[in-house]
């Protein structure tokens, strides 16, 4: 998850200092990143997890933070 959170901070600390313009393929991997940020984190704090289930949708989590 850490690696997920430079590529955010990275794209927001670039626009509010260095002024640049990011396009939207920035945006969308940003977010694709943090939406599978979020899953990953709310998974983990999840208080009854399933075994099986909860693999298949870390290993989803996983994915949408390396498609960001």
């Amino acid at each position: 998850m850490l690696r997920g959170s430079v590529i955010i901070f990275t794209g927001i600390l670039s626009v509010l200092f260095l002024k640049r313009r990011l396009n939207i393929n920035y945006y969308t991997g940003m977010s694709i990143t943090a939406s599978g940020m979020c899953w990953l984190v709310s998974l983990v704090c999840s208080p009854s997890p399933r075994d099986q289930e909860v693999r298949t949708l870390v290993l989803l989590g996983d994915a949408l933070v390396v498609a960001g």
